[in-house]
């Protein structure tokens, strides 16, 4: 039998009765407490499980202009000028990255 609630010489010491977590929300396998004290194992994969996806990037490619894929979460652009944006800022971030990388610098200067 599972506590949701505990009180002890009248002063609460846990209460889970508001708590909001749902096994549907929970990350896959990640384990918590229900608002009736029940134990609780995440199934979230988040909007899709893709593991046994077999699409490449090229077919995606083909039927939008780009796609931006991160763990979780997946975004499409339906047209050319929104992938060249996405494009150039993601380029714009990594040029960023490497011209603040100390190594790079170095080497700029030393040839």
């Amino acid at each position: 039998m599972a506590n949701s609630k505990i009180v002890f010489g009248g002063e609460v010491l846990m209460d889970l009765t508001a708590d909001t977590v749902t096994k549907d929300k929970l990350l896959k396998d990640v384990t918590a407490h229900g608002a009736d004290g029940e134990a609780i194992t995440g199934e979230c994969t988040f909007d899709s499980d893709t593991q046994d996806a077999t699409v490449t990037v090229a077919e995606i490619l083909k039927e939008t202009s780009c796609c931006v894929v991160h763990p979780g979460w997946c975004t499409a652009y339906l047209n050319q000028n929104e992938s060249l944006q996405e494009l150039n800022e993601a380029v714009k971030e990594m040029r960023s990255e490497v011209n603040s990388t100390p190594t790079y610098k170095q080497y700029q200067k030393a040839s």
